[in-house]
């Protein structure tokens, strides 16, 4: 989904008028262009879009200035380090996620108050955590008695559980703070796919992230244009506390919708009902995003997200897949013993042609 379609907002004759009017900046430079977008709100940004073919290559313009991750990261990281952290984003599947996501689409941008959320296959995370102590981070303990941070991931495997798994529990949290810039990371593990704890969020309004290569939004309408979230089905820890921080952020909580992206009940990671804003990787590769599907059931008596793993040796990540049919599908491509080389770039060629039958 492009900026331009997000939302079903309709232009009138009269905004057309209005917009043409006021907001006629054709002879005027891009940095202009800036000032003036920068203060639409999404909705606004949407209806100007539509207004005219000149309006529309202006927003786009503006679209692809406005959305830096550079920029976004750099609170946290150099611009050096920006790309070695996006390289690995690529090389482990590492994904933004929570108000940090969040504050992108809405290009807020983020401060050093605001803490850098993560989420990572369990498996990768002493190499990441390695990387954040030599670029000035230190590792804070949570623990009454401090422990370094390789015994803190040691301890932690011994306990990590599936997201999905009953009762539900916190996943492993460790927390990083800047020396100097006072910056706080929280790379938090999972024993199975990182877009798990994404789906399994309390609120549909968190539901959005940022690969290496793309920042994808899955209910952008109800997030960004009307400022809705459903409460899922959810029943784990810190649930309540989800919602109220992110009510007291201006989102509307409710159990029911008739927004269009609600109403679908099978999904992809950038299908047409996301907003995908796909991002600079000059020199980068890795993590495909868009192998991951999953179900989805919005009523009045229930709200859940559902999926099955994918999980092969063969495999460098973990995916989720919404339908016994896509299992299937992986399964006969991860059976193909012609090589001992990662098949993640085969996989997700074939998962997404079954994508358009299902």
């Amino acid at each position: 989904m492009h900026l331009q379609s997000l939302g079903n907002t309709q232009v009138s004759r009269e905004d057309k008028q209005r917009y043409s009017k006021t907001m006629s900046f054709h002879d005027l430079p891009a940095t202009t262009d800036d000032l003036l977008l920068s203060g639409l709100e999404t909705r606004d940004l949407v209806r100007y879009a539509r207004v005219s073919p000149t309006t529309y290559s202006k927003v786009q313009s503006y679209y692809l200035r406005a959305f830096s991750i550079e920029k976004h990261l750099s609170p946290y990281f150099t611009s050096q380090e920006v790309h070695r952290f996006r390289m690995l984003q690529g090389s482990t599947g590492m994904l933004i996620t929570g108000l940090s996501a969040i504050r992108f689409f809405q290009r807020q941008g983020l401060s050093p108050d605001i803490e850098l959320e993560l989420y990572v296959e369990h498996h990768f995370t002493l190499d990441i955590g390695r990387w954040f102590i030599s670029v000035g981070y230190e590792y804070v303990s949570l623990r009454l008695l401090p422990i370094d941070f390789k015994r803190a991931y040691f301890e932690a495997s011994t306990y990590i559980r599936p997201s999905n798994a009953f009762p539900r529990r916190a996943h492993p949290r460790f927390v990083f703070r800047h020396r100097h810039r006072d910056t706080v990371i929280i790379m938090a593990t999972v024993l199975g796919s990182a877009m798990e704890p994404i789906l399994n969020y309390p609120a549909t309004c968190v539901m959005n992230i940022i690969t290496f290569d793309a920042a994808v939004a899955f209910f952008p309408n109800a997030t960004f244009v009307h400022n809705i979230s459903l409460i899922m089905d959810y029943g784990g820890p810190n649930q309540q506390h989800t919602i109220d921080r992110y009510k007291s952020l201006g989102w509307t909580m409710t159990r029911t919708s008739n927004i269009q992206e609600f109403l679908v009940p099978f999904r992809w990671v950038g299908d047409n009902v996301c907003w995908t804003i796909p991002l600079s990787k000059t020199g980068l590769s890795g993590y495909d995003v868009k192998g991951n599907s999953w179900l989805q059931v919005f009523s009045l008596y229930r709200n859940s997200i559902m999926y099955s793993l994918v999980v092969s040796y063969r495999l460098r990540f973990t995916y989720t897949q919404a339908r016994l049919t896509l299992l299937d599908v992986a399964n006969k491509v991860l059976e193909n013993q012609d090589s001992f080389s990662d098949k993640d770039v085969e996989f997700i060629q074939t998962i997404v042609k079954y994508y358009g039958r299902m």
